[in-house]
């Protein structure tokens, strides 16, 4: 079985001296957390392994760029993880449930993802608007800003997808979500 604990996303000050990067359950914590409130949550997430065929790019590999940070090696005490001591050891694989192939199962809050590209790609950067963004959040951004009327979920997805899919290759958006998104 695959070792889940190493998904992570590097947030700006996770490298500093006793910061980490957040775990994928830590992130599933937090949206269940916060779900519980009743609030609607988006999660968006233009960064590589993010969420699967596309076309050549239009512009030459030498404007395409993929950033990357080296994997954190230090090793992150139990005690530093956002879950229980509980849910921390299980997800070491010192206890496991029967629900969810023997792995811990951690609470879901529903919630919407919009994420750059497919757990196998990686997310491209391009030099637009006269800076180096990320092709999915450019475009996500200018899509919202031109709109001038309330788009759905859906919507909103088939128009970034277009446009990211039209620039750079081997980059598919995604649209995930726990319920039927609008």
């Amino acid at each position: 079985e695959p070792d889940h604990l190493d998904e992570t996303l590097v947030c700006w000050d996770s490298r500093e001296p006793g910061r980490w990067d957040l775990a994928d359950k830590e992130l599933a914590q937090l949206i269940a957390e916060v779900a519980e409130k009743g609030a609607h949550i988006a999660v968006i997430l233009d960064c590589c392994h993010s969420g699967s065929g596309t076309r050549n790019a239009d512009v030459s590999d030498e404007e395409v760029r993929v950033r990357r940070v080296p994997t954190d090696q230090r090793l992150r005490p139990i005690e530093t993880f956002l879950v229980t001591a509980a849910q921390a050891t299980a997800l070491s694989g010192g206890t496991r449930s029967l629900e969810g192939g023997g792995w811990y199962t951690l609470p879901r809050g529903r919630h919407v993802v919009l994420a750059a590209c497919s757990p196998a790609e990686e997310a491209k950067e391009l030099i637009l608007g006269g800076e180096q963004r990320g092709a999915f959040s450019y475009f996500l951004l200018d899509t919202l800003q031109r709109a001038g009327q309330t788009l759905t979920y859906r919507d909103l997805f088939k128009r970034v997808n277009a446009l990211v899919r039209a620039r750079v290759s081997a980059q598919s958006p995604q649209l995930e979500a726990t319920e039927t998104p609008d």
